[in-house]
């Protein structure tokens, strides 16, 4: 029974090796994380040297002086949360995720030099949604991944699900890994049997980088004949598809891939969601067209069917898109009589 109790303090004792300054405006708290500290193994100093082997701070701006030192120093400075962390997983956990930014000049300099830099990568964690387009040589798709599961270990693994408004709400399940610099990789392995949806043809495998503001993710897919195709997504939290905004007198604006911007305008809505309007191009001499379609579900399709104005639009061209997210556009593809290609409507 002594060796057992012998076994269990010292596998408790991941700070062993470790000096820590901990930096806190509240006194209480910088002595509660002392004896975390303390109590797993680490040893504690009052100011940074080059004995010191992490700095806990929160706010590195309150404490220009001790952060300076550790800058000099190449120490890293991390989140009081990280020791509750590593208490929580009863192991040492590396520090990547933790990271406190340095505002001083110095540090933004080692980071600007350093490669690759660190990237906050929490923002992919439970819950978050990320909206955006697969871009194939010949199409556009809107899709939508939500994250449903993430580990914050060196693994970085992940999981979630997938859905692609335009192909009649197909549904997968996803798994993948994120390494602290941001660098992402996931497959789409099962699909999700929902009556009425259109089946994808996985396993469809993706590479991309958080952009270092967290906000974007984009990269390569390749598809299982061996395709491969652009996508762009960005985080855009828990979002709700609602396409109350259709609606009589409703007018949108949006710009296609050559950059002609043109007005939509609906005219009426019937219970059963057809819509009918007309389209405005400002930039053709003002040709302008008359417009039908239907919202179904998260779905709105619509074609410019009839010339009102003007010649300088080719007609029929249709549109197939999704509003992905409240408050945000709507995105999707348009093909005509010489091509297709993308669009993306806002509200005005």
């Amino acid at each position: 029974q002594g060796r057992e109790i012998e076994e269990r303090v010292m596998s408790a004792e991941f700070f062993d090796k470790d000096v820590f300054v901990v930096l806190h405006h509240s006194k209480d708290e910088r002595e509660s994380l002392i004896e975390l500290v303390e109590t797993h193994g680490g040893l504690s100093a009052r100011t940074v040297t080059k004995k010191v082997t992490l700095v806990v701070c929160e706010d590195a701006e309150s404490f220009p002086e001790q952060v300076k030192a550790a800058t000099t120093f190449k120490i890293q400075m991390v989140k009081p949360e990280y020791i509750k962390a590593c208490i929580a997983k009863s192991t040492r956990l590396p520090e990547t995720d933790f990271l406190t930014v340095d505002p001083s000049p110095a540090s933004k300099k080692a980071k600007t030099d350093a490669s690759p830099p660190t990237i906050d990568t929490s923002v992919l964690d439970v819950g978050s949604e990320w909206q955006g387009s697969c871009i194939s040589p010949d199409d556009t798709f809107p899709f939508i991944v939500t994250i449903t599961a993430r580990s914050y270990d060196k693994e970085g693994k992940f999981e979630g699900t997938s859905l692609w408004p335009t192909m009649n709400g197909a549904r997968a399940k996803l798994r993948g890994t994120i390494t602290s610099i941001g660098a992402v990789a996931w497959e789409e392995y099962e699909v999700i049997i929902v009556p009425g949806t259109d089946e994808l043809d996985l396993p469809i495998k993706y590479e991309g980088k958080l952009d270092e503001e967290g906000k974007k993710l984009s990269g390569t897919l390749l598809s299982p004949d061996g395709e491969k195709s652009k996508f762009d997504i960005r985080n855009t939290k828990k979002s709700t598809l609602v396409f109350g905004f259709i609606a009589p007198k409703a007018s949108f604006a949006g710009t296609m891939t050559t950059d002609y911007e043109f007005t939509l305008l609906a005219k009426t809505k019937e219970s059963d969601g057809k819509i009918t309007g007309t389209v405005t191009w400002p930039a053709l001499s003002g040709c302008q067209t008359k417009m039908r379609g239907e919202v179904t579900g998260a779905s709105l399709k619509w074609q410019e069917h009839e010339h009102l104005v003007g010649d300088d639009v080719e007609v029929p061209v249709d549109y197939t898109g999704a509003r992905i997210a409240t408050g945000g556009p709507v995105i999707g593809t348009y093909k005509g009589p010489s091509g297709a290609g993308p669009f993306e409507l806002t509200v005005k």
